[in-house]
């Protein structure tokens, strides 16, 4: 779902290059100037998050596994329910880290040639809702993280030590530890 998302807002992003590029017929030669050198700031940070989507894909594919002990597991009463909900959370949250920094430039690029402009919806799109795209986690990332910070303080402590900071393949994970359905 991720990777769909990042799709969606790198092609919205293209898709307003040459809208940004583009000044008012009416605006003044300094603006014009102003405009174009935020267009190529915003070009700049584009293609720097797109960059950083494929870095962080191939440190998911490329990754270890998270492997939970089932002893240690078992000694915490950790429930089925409970790991996914774990397991699901941090593969967001990880994934949202990897490219935070580089979602924020882009907000930021994007943000200042809105200023500029006056807006750059001529075309019905609404540049805040990219720009809140890119820096706010989604609404089933929030609820993953209601659920797992409900979750017994121990078993957090436990699944964010052996997880670590770095993205994962969520279903290879869940395959890994034995937590999907047949």
């Amino acid at each position: 779902m991720a990777a769909k998302f990042d799709k969606y807002i790198l092609g919205f992003l293209i898709c307003l290059l040459p809208l940004a590029c583009s000044a008012e017929s009416g605006s003044a030669p300094k603006e014009k100037e102003l405009v174009g050198m935020l267009s190529k700031d915003l070009a700049s940070s584009t293609a720097a998050l797109r960059q950083r989507i494929e870095t962080c894909e191939q440190k998911i594919s490329s990754g270890e596994v998270p492997e939970l002990e089932e002893e240690t597991l078992a000694d915490l009463g950790a429930e089925r329910d409970q790991l996914l909900t774990a397991l699901g959370h941090l593969h967001f949250q990880n994934r949202f880290e990897c490219e935070r920094e580089a979602r924020e430039k882009v907000a930021f690029d994007l943000g200042m040639l809105e200023m500029v402009r006056g807006g750059l919806d001529e075309e019905g799109e609404n540049p805040r809702q990219v720009r809140e795209g890119l820096i706010y986690p989604s609404v089933e990332q929030l609820r993953y993280r209601q659920r797992y910070e409900a979750l017994p303080e121990q078993l957090r402590n436990y699944v964010e030590d052996e997880v670590g900071s770095a993205p994962f393949d969520l279903m290879a994970a869940l395959k890994e530890n034995e937590l999907l359905k047949n």
